[in-house]
């Protein structure tokens, strides 16, 4: 099996010669059903362990991310998942049988048989070989419902209850125009609910998948038929899916988890059934170690340069006195810790800011000895333990939910406007919260998912039992409801602004707030807008 790098974990070529056992037979194989899973939570059911030491070959799967990302639950969305998952016995190296170097490695060991080439025996077999595989085959079937609300999404979610599960079983499934049309939702919810279906195969013979999803590539809520029928066939092959595997083709498999050993700890023979000596893998580690000391670093000051540029940029956005305070705050102690950072960067060797080894053996092959590298490791350690001391503390809540929008009306000051044809009564309540144009362009650079709606006193009282009304301004023409009867707290997704400039409103009209209801007790009340990254 192949050598393992468990420093930069990556996995390298095969270098020792073994047994090996085949798996013989299934030792699982069921189907499983799970609601409303994160992207966390969808990538470990794709990858059935996040707790490996190895990197594993589903997890490194730009497709599995992929998957996981388009498909997960958040506050916004709501999901049904299906899992055929098939695991046969592990793949494993035979401990009765005598463990060999590949043909020409020797180069890199003594005539002793001691390996004096660290990097280039390190750079082609790593410092660790893998003696078992755990192999698996698995489809995950997820079904998939964006909300342009949260009160949508709570709405939805007590309407289903536990009854979801009987209507997507393996056996005997109903049809998700049936499931969703008929019990959970209603003319109003299907204008403001996004349906997706989507599949990913490890193992088998994923052709067939690929060819379903392709052929129904148009299935929405107002398109159920073709939702049915790919539900369908995904039903169909999930039931068909063991049928695929062949025991006796690996290639039918996918590793799922994997075990390494060192070669220190192993008693490894050359062609003359000498053993070899790897010590030297076990003492050069404390120089790589460096390399996660300085990769900590590295991120630390990543993380401090985003929040300080990201401050610099809000501070032009900022709609008030304490908000100004709180990103200047944020940017002195940002960039105090940069100092600090940049500081003890300087401090580590060259050689450790190269993960190349071929670079970082042209810069200290024979330049650390050994008692220096024990000194280096030890005065980083120390510098990652100073950092954490000693670094400017901060809260990045105001970057992570940003007023956007701000302004304040009076419930009992109430203008009536009559829409054209005298149609409707607004009771308007506010000035223009703020134009739709710089709105957006204070929105438009960032990533928002969504935006949330405070009403509050200007005792920072919260009123979350009263409703208002949020129109589009349009001049000269029937203002245009944006929003009916939100209260403190309403979270809309980013998607649902968008739409209001393709039906009307213009990106040069404000909006205002009207018919405001539950205010009894409050004069003056503010009104601010939360963008949520």
């Amino acid at each position: 099996m192949q050598g393992f790098n468990s420093y930069v974990h990556t996995v390298q070529g095969k270098c020792v010669q073994a047994e090996i056992l085949n798996p013989k037979q299934i030792n699982t194989s069921h189907v499983y059903r799970l609601e409303n899973q994160s992207y966390k939570e969808l990538l470990k059911t794709i990858t059935s362990t996040l707790d490996s030491v190895l990197p594993i070959k589903i997890a490194d799967s730009s497709i599995a991310i992929q998957f996981a990302k388009q498909s997960e639950a958040h506050s916004l969305s709501w999901n049904y998942t299906l899992v055929s998952e098939i695991r046969p016995e592990s793949r494993k190296l035979d401990e009765n049988h005598p463990k060999r170097l590949i043909k020409g490695l020797e180069k890199y060991f003594d005539k002793n048989g001691k390996l004096i080439d660290f990097y280039g025996f390190m750079d082609k077999c790593g410092n660790e070989f893998i003696i078992k595989q755990d192999l698996i085959a698995k489809l995950v079937i997820t079904i998939k419902l964006d909300f342009d609300s949260l009160e949508d999404k709570i709405e939805f979610s007590k309407k289903v209850g536990s009854s979801i599960s009987n209507l997507f079983g393996a056996e005997n499934p109903k049809t998700i125009s049936f499931a969703f049309n008929s019990q959970f939702l209603n003319k109003k919810m299907k204008k403001k609910t996004h349906i997706s279906i989507d599949a990913i195969q490890f193992g088998g013979d994923p052709l067939k998948l690929t060819q379903i999803l392709k052929s129904d590539v148009s299935c929405d809520i107002n398109n159920m038929d073709k939702c049915d029928k790919t539900f369908s066939n995904l039903i169909e092959y999930l039931e068909d899916f063991k049928s695929q595997i062949d025991i006796n083709n690996l290639n039918n498999l996918a590793v799922v988890n994997s075990e390494a050993k060192k070669y220190s700890k192993e008693k490894i023979l050359n062609s003359s059934d000498h053993l070899l000596d790897f010590s030297i893998l076990d003492h050069k580690n404390d120089e790589l170690e460096l390399i996660n000391v300085f990769n900590d670093i590295k991120t630390y000051f990543n993380i401090e340069k985003y929040n300080r540029d990201l401050a610099i940029k809000y501070s032009d956005l900022a709609m008030s006195k304490p908000q100004e305070n709180q990103l200047a705050e944020i940017i002195n102690n940002t960039e105090a810790n940069i100092n600090i950072l940049e500081g003890l960067s300087i401090l580590a060797p060259e050689s450790l800011k190269y993960t190349n080894l071929v670079r970082r053996a042209q810069l200290s092959a024979n330049e650390l000895k050994d008692i220096n590298i024990i000194e280096a490791k030890e005065k980083l350690f120390d510098i990652k333990k100073s950092y954490k001391k000693y670094r400017k503390d901060y809260s990045t809540d105001i970057l992570e939910n940003f007023i956007i929008a701000r302004g304040n009306f009076r419930p009992t000051s109430k203008k009536h406007i009559f829409n054209i044809n005298f149609i409707q009564r607004i009771d308007r309540v506010s000035e223009d919260i703020a134009q739709f144009k710089v709105f957006f362009n204070k929105i438009d650079n960032e990533n928002f998912k969504s935006f949330e709606f405070k009403f509050q006193t200007k005792e920072d009282i919260n009123l979350n039992k009263a409703f208002v009304d949020i129109y589009c301004n349009i001049p000269n023409a029937r203002d245009k409801l944006l929003f009916k009867n939100i209260r403190s707290g309403f979270n809309p997704h980013f998607t649902s602004f968008e739409g209001f400039k393709h039906s009307g409103c213009s990106t040069e009209y404000g909006f205002y707030v009207a018919n405001p209801k539950g205010f009894e007790n409050a004069e003056d009340v503010i009104i601010e807008m939360i963008g949520k990254i």
